[in-house]
């Protein structure tokens, strides 16, 4: 139930495969010309060149070669040499649409007309789509190719009845699908013709094949069949009345290409591709010719109906089952509805978002209650409405794309900037410039050492600027910790408080350090602290992690209780998980006093000193010259995954205090079970005991809403009160509705339904995972736990373990924690360790994980086939965590060169400035003083 889109194919490539179908015998009209009458004409491009419906042998190898099948002219010249060594004109590209398995046995094993009809509809209400907003032809404008919409496509389509046998099954298979051959001619709006440019196709495929599954679902629906949702993140589904164990029957070349998709996962040269690219390889691999001579789909039929008798069921019911079971009318959400909380949904993400990924995450939100065009125009009339604002163009490459907000990010993003210009001079908390300087100069004498010049400027802007907002962009290693910590001590003397507020735990510990009291931003901006107006200085750490919103929120709390806040980041660091890019609009947008801290203190080598200064330049080509024999390429992963685990061994023996660092959990889980069976089998370890621990289950932002996101048997805790259940309460899911988007969650005695549409932002999801630990062993905690003082990402040493899970850890701050490790676990009578079961090993760990730590020798194995996350931001977070030296093993040098020139993407509404974007702003602020968040 896919929609699948090939390479481009040449017309010798085509031409057999799509007219060579049983079914085609079947239908009537075919009859005039039996090789070729099985393919028919679509789109405005086809009527623009008068094709009829159905093709001819004249006219449809007139197209395929790129020429008018009126008068032979030539439209679309585009040739490239084969393998052969012939020049070949590229046809064009297959989309196939495929049903669902339950959806063939009643369509063609049952002979229900209607579902092949409804499949037929969907493949044309896709072909529209595309042809109206995916369809581009490059174009010569102002003496520059731009790919240009056309709106005009010729289609060849064809409706195919049989899978292709299998090595193991070489009987034919009921699976109807419709090839949508996409001819690679297109006219353009001044009435040229010219070749099809695909990228947009190629990039919107998952787009497209849900809104294939989406249009199939909801005309079945209208059509009185009913429908079972199988995977709602990617809107599977089966017919109901049809037994799982017929669709299962049916699917030998379905099981076939799985099988293939699995062997090649473990091929190490497929390691990171997707697996949408997965399947069509397995496709091509599996492939073994149709030999349909002289089969007729009457006989395929009884031949189905046979196996259906069989299995020991009545073909009569079943064909009466199909429609008689959908008894219960949905109620799902209007198409304004849906857009609206997707475009919602979306913000919380990203500030600006392109027109698809709403309508894409409204119908998976939404499945099979309304259509694409229905979405489309919901869409339009509320950007006309401006609850949706169209912000400008993206332009990438070759391809450009509207760009969208909501009013409410727009406006938080602006007030940000508002607020922190309306600061310049109105600090109420200054002090003496000189008085400052003095302050520095006896530090200094007293320490015996130097603060850098950005510390100094560090220290005099924040304690001295005479605006009550100050910026600081200290880049990785130079002291911005110990600045702070001066400011402080300064502060104090002189009857102003200083608190402090990491994004992460880690971070805030980190102040806490410097005698700073310190806590979470999450957990300052949830709680009633008492400030005194006036008389405080606030340090926001890790800035560059701050959502727009969170900006906001403590910009405004700073600004209602007089304080002076000092935002301190590094940009080069990695950005906010949720919407906007905080710490860099407010450097480039405004004009208070800023602050930038260059000088690299934690590197200690000349060649990591020189790394890190071409990292701060974005310089990345000059930074892996400086690594040269440092950067080492090993293209099969397992033989890389053995090597590094060698080197961080060999490393760790030299005694350096050495961390392993990857771009993704399936490495980072794989790297950490290889370097303990190593250190095992070496006896540096003892293999030690199982217990049950808690890893959070990663589930991707935009799959946070979808039930079948989580399992049962998961654990959650809550972070906002649902229904009856306060914050912080520990749960576990028993149960999963996915066609009300729902969990059924027990608490204690207390079992609640939870809509995750509403509340997928109000938990986190853990999963329960077996590990074994002993004494020695590296790890790191995943879990802020205020009673043990445990910071989400601090690592430790288990000094001491039993068989219960009891357990001394200490930290890498050298204090001591006892806890137990085992969830649940009973504890008897007079043993007082607390439960906490969030750990896991930390051989190697994720680079997000890793920020703000420090290391003597850092390994670093970026996979290039996972390349949104390889970028400028965890290259950067990578190398300087390093002091002494720092080390790559990567699958592709190339590959790794071209991406990390590449900055983490994060979008923000003020990269677009327009008359319309600015009067809404106003409009918002007018309705909206001081947004509450």
């Amino acid at each position: 139930m896919m929609v699948s889109v090939s390479t481009p194919l040449t017309g010798s490539q085509v031409s057999e495969y799509l007219r060579n179908d049983p079914l085609a015998a079947s239908v009537a009209y075919y009859e005039k010309d039996p090789k070729y009458s099985n393919v028919i004409w679509d789109g405005r491009g086809a009527e623009a060149l008068g094709l009829q419906v159905v093709a001819t042998k004249e006219n449809f190898d007139a197209v395929l070669k790129g020429y008018d099948p009126r008068t032979g002219d030539v439209l679309v010249a585009e040739k490239y040499s084969s393998k052969s060594g012939e020049m070949e004109h590229r046809s064009g590209i297959d989309i196939t649409t495929s049903v669902p398995k339950s959806w063939s046995i009643g369509a063609l094993a049952l002979d229900d007309k209607k579902l092949i009809e409804i499949a037929e509809t969907a493949a044309e209400k896709l072909r529209t789509h595309i042809e109206q907003n995916n369809l581009q032809s490059r174009q010569s404008i102002e003496g520059e190719y731009k790919a240009v919409n056309t709106n005009s496509a010729v289609w060849a389509v064809s409706t195919h009845s049989i899978s292709r046998p299998t090595e193991k099954d070489a009987s034919l298979q009921p699976q109807l699908h419709v090839h949508n051959f996409l001819t690679n001619m297109t006219q353009r709006s001044d009435g040229s013709w010219g070749a099809v440019h695909n990228d947009l196709i190629y990039k919107d495929q998952k787009e497209l094949g849900r809104i294939f599954r989406n249009e199939l679902m909801l005309m079945a629906r209208e059509n009185g069949y009913a429908v079972e949702i199988t995977d709602r993140q990617n809107t599977f589904f089966e017919l109901k009345g049809i037994p799982k164990e017929l669709n299962e029957e049916f699917s030998g070349r379905r099981q076939q290409i799985v099988e293939r998709v699995q062997e090649l996962k473990e091929e190490s040269k497929y390691t990171g591709i997707s697996n949408g690219r997965l399947y069509e390889i397995a496709n091509q691999d599996t492939k073994v010719a149709k030999n349909i001579e002289n089969v007729k789909i009457e006989d395929l039929q009884n031949s189905w109906i046979e196996t259906i008798k069989g299995k020991g069921y009545s073909v009569g019911q079943l064909r009466d089952n199909l429609k008689i079971i959908n008894l219960e009318k949905t109620e799902g959400l209007n198409e304004y509805e849906a857009i609206r909380l997707s475009a919602g949904n979306i913000s919380k993400s990203q500030s600006a978002f392109l027109e698809k990924n709403v309508i894409d995450t409204a119908i998976a939100m939404n499945p099979g209650e309304k259509s694409v065009v229905e979405y489309k125009r919901a869409f339009d009339d509320l950007t006309a409405d401006r609850e949706i604002i169209k912000l400008g163009e993206l332009q990438k490459g070759h391809i450009a794309r509207n760009v969208y907000s909501t009013p409410e990010m727009m406006n938080v993003e602006r007030q940000n900037i508002r607020i922190i210009n309306e600061s310049k001079g109105q600090a109420e908390v200054v002090c003496d410039k000189a008085k400052v300087q003095h302050f520095i100069e006896e530090k200094q004498k007293q320490n015996g050492w130097n603060y850098t010049t950005g510390q100094k400027h560090a220290i005099e802007t924040i304690s001295s600027s005479k605006d009550s907002t100050v910026i600081v962009q200290g880049y990785a290693g130079v002291g911005k910790s110990k600045s702070m910590g001066a400011v402080r001590e300064f502060a104090e003397a002189n009857g102003v408080k200083v608190r402090g507020f990491g994004f992460t735990g880690k971070s805030a510990k980190e102040l806490s350090k410097e005698g700073i009291e310190s806590q979470t931003l999450h957990s300052f901006l949830h709680s009633n602290a008492e400030i005194q107006r006036g008389k405080e200085i606030w340090i926001v750490d890790e800035a560059s992690m701050v959502s727009s919103r969170q900006g906001l929120e403590i910009l405004q709390k700073a600004k209602e209780n007089g304080v002076k806040v000092a935002l301190v980041g590094d940009v080069s660091q990695f950005q906010s998980i949720e919407a906007g890019r905080f710490m860099k609009d407010i450097q480039d947008h405004t004009t208070v006093d800023k602050v930038e801290m260059t000088e690299i203190l934690r590197q200690k080598t000349e060649h990591m000193q020189q790394l890190v200064a071409a990292l701060q330049e974005k310089n990345t080509d000059k930074a892996l010259e400086i690594l040269s024999d440092r950067v080492n390429e090993i293209e099969d992963k397992q033989e890389r995954m053995n090597v590094v685990v060698e080197r961080y061994l060999q490393v760790e023996a030299e005694g350096k205090d050495v961390i392993l660092l990857v771009n993704n959990n399936s490495d980072r889980i794989q790297l950490n079970e290889m370097i303990r069976e190593a250190k095992v089998e070496a006896g540096q370890l003892e293999k030690g005991e199982t217990f049950n621990v808690l890893e959070p289950a990663n589930i991707n932002n935009q799959f946070r809403g979808f039930a079948d996101s989580y399992k049962e048997g998961q654990v959650i805790f809550t972070s906002e009160r649902i229904q009856d259940i306060e914050a912080g309460q520990k749960g576990h899911i028993e149960a999963i509705d996915k066609d009300t988007n729902s969990i059924t969650v027990t608490f204690k005695d207390n079992e609640i339904d939870i809509n995750i549409n509403t509340h997928h932002d109000s938990f986190s999801a853990f999963n329960l995972k077996e590990l074994q630990f002993s004494e020695g062993d590296q790890i790191v905690f995943l879990k802020n736990d205020g009673k043990l003082e445990i910071q989400n990402g601090t690592q430790g040493v288990i000094k001491d373990i039993d068989e219960r899970g009891n357990a001394i850890i200490k930290t890498d701050e050298g204090k001591d924690v006892r806890l137990n490790i085992e969830y649940d676990h009973m504890r008897e009578k007079g043993d007082h360790t607390c439960n906490y079961s969030h750990i896991t090993h930390a051989y190697a760990v994720t680079e997000m994980k890793a920020q703000g730590d420090t290391y003597e020798h850092v390994i670093w194995s970026p996979d290039t086939h996972n390349e949104q996350s390889v970028n400028y931001n965890a290259f950067d977070v990578s190398a300087t965590r390093a002091t002494h030296d720092f080390e790559i093993y990567t699958d592709n040098k190339e590959a790794l060169t071209e991406l990390v020139r590449e900055e983490q993407f994060k979008s923000s509404t003020l990269d677009y400035e327009s008359k319309e974007i600015t009067e809404t702003a106003d409009i918002q602020s007018e309705h909206h003083q001081e947004l509450s968040l």
